[in-house]
């Protein structure tokens, strides 16, 4: 099977992101449209959020979010 990404989407022969076919679809479904539903508005707040921040405080939110997502994952592999 041939496989590409193309815009973050992994494109084949069989189907564009998950499988049309199948019995695990009600549960790919279940949870696809959840996580769908919160993140779409989210992105149009978070744009109009970062809209009114100044690039200093952008700079920093984004230095603390990937700080803290840094500390998580070495948090996880010390754990191990």
């Amino acid at each position: 099977m041939v496989a590409s990404f193309v815009g973050g989407l992994p494109i084949s022969g069989e189907g564009v992101g998950i499988r049309l076919r199948g019995r695990d679809r009600p549960k790919e479904l279940a949870l696809a449209l959840p996580i769908g539903g919160m993140a779409f508005p989210g992105a149009f707040l978070a744009k109009a959020i970062v809209e009114h921040l100044s690039v200093r405080m952008h700079t920093a939110l984004l230095d603390v979010v990937v700080l803290a997502g840094g500390a998580i994952m070495l948090y996880g592999a010390a754990k191990r």
